[in-house]
This record gives C-alpha cells, structure tokens and sequence, in this order.
C-alpha cells in the first residue's frame, strides 16, 4: 500500500534549486522525486511516496545531493524505521462436510484484517475447487471444520502436515458430526485436543466459562466484563457429538459444554493451545450458527459470536513472544551521547502483567556487544536508559522471562 512520507527541506545561503530526492528502504532505492527549494532562508514540505515490498520492520533514509560550499552533508539525510505488516491475513477454511457453518464462519471473518477462502470436500475426498497445494501454501491460516473425515485423501493430509511442520500456521479446529476420530491423531500435534471420542447421540451444549475464561481477552465480547459472561449465559444451546477424551498438556481450557443448564458435568468446549512457535485453538461444537441467527429472533445481541471469533482469530495471528514483551521508545534516532530511554511490558499467557520479571536488552553492532538488565517501576512495566559507545545502526534484543519459564522476545 503507498504511503506517504512528508519531510521539509531547510535552506540556509543558497539561491532557489531544483534537487532530487531519494528514498531508500535496507539501502535500495525505492522511489526518487524532483523538488524545487526556494532561496534562502526557506523551508518548504515536501512528499515521496512509498510502496513497501518486504513485511517487517524496514529502515528508510531520506537523503538529498551535497552542494558546493555546505558546511556539513550530514544534515542532507534523515534515517527512521516503518513497521509494515500484512493488509490481510488469508484464512483457508478446509471442510470435511457442507454446513450452514461454513457460510457463517466466512461472513463473520470477512474483514478489513482476514480474508477467508473455503475448500470444501466432496464425499470421494476430493474437493470442489480441486487441488489446494498453491492455495494452502498461501494460507496464514487455517480452520478445520469437521475435518479429516473417512473419506479424507492421504495426499491431502500429507499436504497439509507438511505445510503446518514447515510454515507453523495457527489453526482453528471444529469437529462437525462427520469428523475421522482414526484419522485425527495425524494432527494432535497441531490442534489443542490429543483425543475425542465419538458420543451414542448427539447433544446439546451450553456454555460456561471457565475461570480463565472470564477474564481471558478471547472472551471478552463486550467491553465490560460482567456484561460479558452475562451475555455467554444468555446464547442458545449448540450441538457436540465427540466428548474430550484428552487434551494437549499445554492446553488450556477457556470455556465448557454441558449438556443442560443444571448439568454439572462439563466437557471442554472453547480450548487454546501454545507449541512453541505454534498456537491452536477448539471449538468442541458444531451448528455454532445458532449463536448468531438465533439471538436475532429474540432480540438480543448477536455479536457474541462475531467478537469471539475475531477475537480468536486476533489470539492466534499474533506471536506470542512479540504480544508478551513490548518496547515503546522515544525515537529511533538519537544523537551522539544522548541517554536512549526503553520502556518495556510483560505479560503472562492471559496478557495479565507481569511483576517480577527477568528483562534483559542485548544491544549490538557489527561484532561489538553488551547486555543489559531493565529495571521493574510496578505493574508489569520496566525501564531502562542506555548510552552506546559509538555512532551507528544499533539492533536491540529485548527478552523477558519469569523463573524457569521464557515469555518471549521483541527486537
């Protein structure tokens, strides 16, 4: 996406020019403009569009041609840093079975953020719009709705492992009424849910949050958080037909199904999982329409589903280690002897903040290198002021972990 960087030209004894200006993105040239600077004094904005090629976080100067007679070109170049990210994450949606599930699961995840796709399987295994190997490649991630089923193609589902071991894409996983228990270990690894059984019949499934639940952001589909769980107490019961035989030892569980509202069994129902690198998280349901179409006829809100997904969506494209340590600075540029001040936010898994943290800062340069340690103000936040030893591009590290435990890292 173009985007505009305005900077302003000073000029100080020199007659009106006409002078390129160059933007440079990790020392290529991107984009180059023609200004006109009137005489002395003057100052005058100026603008030149950027168009990004890589995501991540990019280094841009901004310079302009040395003229005779300058007391200094080191003012002729200005250095700052973009973060660009992705316009919109592709969600490949991989059904073993047709379900009006499916058609609500795209419009609600249809955003300005996600763009949803739908493969859809027939019932020899193959899929409507035919070979996905290009497709799921492309996907940053994944939904499984009532898949793998019997009739799954080996081919496909050695596709999409290969794809998930080698890109660590998140995956949401909803066992329909058709879903392969023999078939599902091939991506315990993957999913929250290490094992389901399959119930004599169907039941009902009502919700009720967990402890984490309560407070976990996934949840949170209002903005206050009592009106919340009254809202998850006021759904319409959906539909499970697997029990949770065992989860994933890092699993975690947010909410609960039980079969009638006085029923104190409870059975996992809204699970997430970090593996590393990889998160996951279950819905151990299906007919999850109900949760919007059937608030509609009693006038209530139904956004409760909506948020929960895009909440969950949210969860799962964020990494971890960059949501649970976070760096604000002052700048990106400093001058020669001048303090830099890092301020830095940890967070636990549930983004509860973190009191007693060890942060440390690896600031480096070429083969020059030093740690530092931050210090703790309250309330999950640190700070710390550093002074490099020479001019030039410095990368900073910043870690945090708590005990034995590595919460994650930010550059």
């Amino acid at each position: 996406q173009s985007t505009p960087i305005r900077f302003s030209v000073h000029n100080s004894g020199f007659s009106s020019l006409t002078l390129p200006a160059t933007l440079q993105e990790n020392a290529a040239t991107v984009a180059t403009e023609s200004m006109s600077i009137l005489k002395s004094p003057s100052d005058k904005e100026f603008t030149i569009n950027y168009a990004p090629t890589k995501i991540g976080r990019q280094k841009l100067v901004v310079s302009i041609p040395t003229q005779n007679g300058e007391q200094t070109s080191e003012n002729n170049r200005r250095t700052f840093y973009l973060d660009v990210f992705k316009s919109k994450l592709k969600i490949s949606i991989i059904a073993g079975s047709l379900s009006p599930d499916i058609s609500f699961l795209k419009r609600l995840l249809t955003t300005d953020r996600f763009q949803p796709t739908t493969h859809i399987q027939k019932k020899s295994g193959e899929f409507y719009d035919g070979k996905l190997a290009g497709e799921l490649d492309n996907a940053d991630m994944f939904i499984f709705y009532d898949f793998p089923t019997s009739s799954s193609s080996p081919q496909y589902i050695e596709t999409i492992k290969e794809i998930l071991k080698r890109k660590k894409q998140p995956i949401l996983f909803i066992p329909g009424s058709k879903i392969s228990t023999a078939q599902l270990p091939q991506f315990t690894d993957f999913i929250p849910v290490a094992s389901i059984v399959r119930l004599p019949q169907e039941q009902l499934a009502y919700v009720q949050l967990s402890p984490l639940g309560e407070t976990h952001p996934v949840m949170q589909v209002a903005p206050d958080a009592t009106i919340a769980r009254s809202l998850w107490g006021e759904l319409p019961p959906v539909f499970t037909s697997f029990k949770v035989q065992q989860l994933a030892t890092d699993a975690k569980v947010l909410a609960y199904s039980r079969s009638n509202v006085k029923s104190r069994q409870l059975s996992p129902l809204v699970v997430l999982r970090t593996n590393g690198a990889h998160k996951s998280a279950a819905i151990i349901a299906h007919e999850l329409w109900r949760w919007d179409l059937m608030m509609w006829g009693i006038n209530r809100s139904e956004d409760v589903y909506r948020n929960m997904l895009i909440n969950l969506a949210r969860w799962l494209e964020t990494n971890r280690s960059e949501s649970l340590v976070r760096v604000d600075m002052d700048d990106t540029n400093y001058k020669y002897g001048e303090g830099i001040n890092m301020r830095i936010s940890v967070f636990d898994e549930n983004l509860n903040p973190v009191e007693d943290a060890n942060v440390s800062i690896n600031l480096k340069k070429d083969e020059w290198r030093r740690e530092y340690s931050a210090q703790s103000v309250g309330k999950g936040k640190y700070t710390l002021t550093i002074q490099p030893p020479n001019p030039g591009d410095y990368k900073a590290t910043v870690g945090a972990s708590h005990g034995e435990l590595h919460l994650g890292e930010q550059e």
